[in-house]
Formats: structure tokens, sequence, C-alpha cells
């Protein structure tokens, strides 16, 4: 599971940092996560989805209880291939990302850090990608009236694409 030379470091270097940070955006309440999640989420972090890494993430999030079957593994590709083909025609709304993004991370999970918020959009590749969009989102997802740090945060994990070391 090593990335091939050439490719840029991302955010996220293991399967098990991919899950570790969805447990901490879903909360603690959440359980375990779906595979199908696991492989969205394996897929947006922009590492490998290799049959390696899908059971490195399924076996980091206890599916299976440390022991996934073939069929999670099956699900959890099945929802790394999901985006890339359910891609909606038009540019998805801060909304809509905010919304899938609650959806992903389950009831309970509680308001998810402008941080997040940020890469959310950036990953939706939502555009025009502006202050305004950024603060839509950010009172989608329960942020009633950010401050300009909480707005700048969000802009900047949108920008950049990068959750900050703390959240990851």
């Amino acid at each position: 599971g090593v990335p091939p030379a050439g490719v840029p470091p991302v955010a996220m270097q293991t399967p098990e940092e991919v899950v570790r940070a969805l447990l901490q955006i879903a909360g603690a309440d959440a359980g375990q996560p779906p595979p199908e999640i696991l492989g969205t989420a394996l897929q947006a972090s922009g590492l490998p989805v290799t049959r390696d890494n899908v059971l490195r993430a399924l076996r980091a999030a206890g599916v299976g209880g440390g022991s996934p079957t073939e069929e999670d593994v099956q699900k959890c590709l099945a929802g790394a291939q999901a985006p890339a083909t359910a891609q909606p025609a038009a540019p998805a709304t801060p909304e809509e990302v905010i919304f899938a993004l609650r959806m992903a991370a389950g009831p309970g999970a509680g308001t998810p850090p402008p941080e997040v918020v940020g890469a959310a959009l950036h990953q939706a590749k939502v555009s025009p990608l502006s202050a305004e969009a950024v603060v839509r989102a950010l009172k989608e997802a329960g942020h009633t009236s950010p401050s300009p740090e909480v707005v700048q945060a969000a802009l900047q994990a949108a920008v950049s694409g990068q959750l900050p070391k703390e959240l990851q």
C-alpha cells in the first residue's frame, strides 16, 4: 500500500488516519461507520482505493469485529466508486453538500467544525467558492451566526481542501 513515486502527499497519509478523522467528525455517539461511508471517505482523502487500504480502513473502524468480510470489502469499494458515478450534472449547492455531510455523519453527530465544512465544499467542487457560499454552508451546518474567524477557517479549508493538524 505505498503510493507510487511522484504522488504528492495528502493531508491524511494512511487509511487509519482517514478512519480517525471520520470518527472524529461523526462524534462519539455515531457508532461504527458503514463500509460504504468508509469507502467514500477513503476515496475523498486522495489515498489509492486499493484492497489493502480498504481492509486497513475496515479494520481500523472495527467492522466485523476487526475481521471484515468479503461483503464489507465490496461495500467499501462500492462506496469509493459512488461519488465519481453519482456526480450531479450541476455543481452542488453549499446546502446540498452540508446535507450530504450530515447524512453521512449520522444523527447525533453535532455541528461539524468550520474546517470540516470548508473541506467538504472543496471536495464537492462547489463553484463559485465565495465567502457567501461558505457562510451559507456554515449556517446549514448549524453555525447560526458564524463569526469572521469561523468564516475564515472554513474558507481556508475550502480553498486548500486540507484539515488542520488537530482535526486529522
